[in-house]
Formats: structure tokens, C-alpha cells, sequence
């Protein structure tokens, strides 16, 4: 005996009809909840853009500053240098000897190179802050720019948001109406077969079982398609259905 579920009343193709569109439903509402989910992870991500920008620009900022305070070291030791330069040319009118002088000479030589060594990277420092500032307010003005697309791009995604909320309510509504037309014995059936199989009521495919594909018998077939009662496939036990088109009464013997 192929496997049929047998209810009393309002069991017919109907029912099945019905159940047929009460899935329907259940599709529509679990496509647009996960489109509603996904939303709100669209906004986080729209903000992590805009934070990990902003850091950036901090990031930069805080770079220029270390620049020019490694600029102001610099020209503070230059200044040290110099003093020490010309403390040292002073020594001059005390040297006696040739060789004291020769020393001095060198340690005055050696003063020299130090100090254009130092100016010479006091001023790569200046460059490369210069630079550092023209970024800045370059990417200043793009945070700017970024910031204002982020906020009409989280504003559009609120109002689809919005909107998908609004879809979910009507069709929410409109599944639980269409309910109280259906049998709650089949109700339960349908939401335990669903929860098992992931979708409850399968279309009939040639010969087969739309949903797990497995080939039915040729009389389960034919009472599918001709017969009031409501079969379910004897593999998967979802709930067989096929169209009105197709389902026709059997002919006279």
C-alpha cells in the first residue's frame, strides 16, 4: 500500500492546494529573512571601512608628529653641535704645540661632518613631513568624501531594511490566515516533515519525487495525479503534489 494520509472533512486537493501555497509563503519569508539578515552585517561592514579609514588617517597623523618632533631633536642637537663648534675654535689661542693643533683641527673637522650629516637628515625629515601633510589632507578630504557614501549607503540598506520588514509582516499575515484554512492535524504534519526534510511538500517530477528524486511507483503516480487523497512519497515522506493542469479526474471504465 503506497503511503497515503488519510483525514477526515476538508482533506482534498484543496488542502493540498492550500499547503502547496502555504510553502509558497514559507519560501517568500525565509528568502526575505535572510536578506533581512544579511543587511544588517552589510552596515557593520560599511563601518568597518570607514573605521579602519579613519585609523589609517590617525595613523598618518600620528607619524607627521613623530616626524617633527625627530626634526626638532635634530635641530636641537645641530644647535648643541654648533656650541660645541665654537667652543671648540676658541681653544685655538691656547694650543701650543703643532700637534695639539692638528688634533684640534680634526676634532673640529669631525664637528663639521657631524653637523652637515644632521642638517642633511634634518632636512630629509622636513621633506618627508611635507610630504606627509599633503597626504594627510588628501586623505583628509577623501574620509571626508568616503564618509558622506558610507552614511547613504547604510541610509539606503535602513529603508530596504525597512522595507523588507514590512514585506515579512504581509506575508506573515498572509501565511496565517491561509492556515486557518488548512487542517491543523495537516499544519502539524506539513511543520514536522518540514522540520526534518527541510521543505515539506515536494512537486511531482515525471515519475519521480521532486524532492528527493527518488523514481515512484507508476500506480502511486496515477493516484497522485487522479485520486482526492493526499500521498506522500514512500522515500523521503514529503507530501506529493502536482498542478491542477495536471492533476485530472480519472476517465470512466
Amino acid at each position: 500500500m503506497f503511503p497515503c494520509l488519510r483525514k477526515s472533512g476538508m482533506e482534498s486537493r484543496d488542502q493540498l492546494q492550500k499547503l502547496w501555497e502555504y510553502q509558497g509563503l514559507d519560501r517568500e519569508i525565509a528568502e526575505l529573512e535572510k536578506c533581512a539578515l544579511a543587511i544588517p552585517k552589510t552596515m557593520e561592514a560599511i563601518e568597518e571601512e570607514i573605521k579602519n579609514a579613519r585609523s589609517e588617517q590617525v595613523r598618518l597623523e600620528n607619524l607627521k608628529k613623530d616626524l617633527e618632533s625627530e626634526r626638532k631633536r635634530h635641530e636641537s642637537e645641530i644647535e648643541a653641535e654648533r656650541e660645541r663648534m665654537r667652543k671648540t675654535v676658541g681653544k685655538q689661542v691656547e694650543v701650543k704645540t703643532n700637534k695639539e693643533y692638528s688634533a684640534l683641527l680634526q676634532e673640529i673637522d669631525g664637528i663639521k661632518e657631524k653637523i652637515d650629516l644632521m642638517e642633511t637628515q634634518t632636512l630629509e625629515i622636513m621633506e618627508e613631513g611635507e610630504a606627509m601633510g599633503v597626504k594627510i589632507n588628501e586623505g583628509a578630504a577623501q574620509l571626508q568624501e568616503r564618509e558622506g557614501e558610507a552614511d547613504s549607503r547604510k541610509k539606503a540598506k535602513q529603508v530596504e531594511l525597512t522595507g523588507l520588514e514590512e514585506r515579512l509582516t504581509g506575508l506573515q499575515n498572509d501565511r496565517k490566515y491561509l492556515a486557518r484554512d488548512i487542517e491543523d492535524d495537516w499544519v502539524v504534519n506539513y511543520n514536522r516533515i518540514k522540520a526534518s526534510r527541510g521543505w515539506a511538500v515536494s512537486p511531482l517530477s515525471e515519475n519521480s519525487c521532486g524532492g528527493c528524486h527518488q523514481l515512484l511507483w507508476p500506480q502511486l503516480v496515477h493516484e497522485i495525479k487522479h485520486s482526492n487523497e493526499i500521498k506522500t512519497c514512500p522515500h523521503c515522506m514529503r507530501i506529493l503534489y502536482v498542478g491542477a493542469e495536471a492533476a485530472k479526474p480519472a476517465e470512466p471504465s
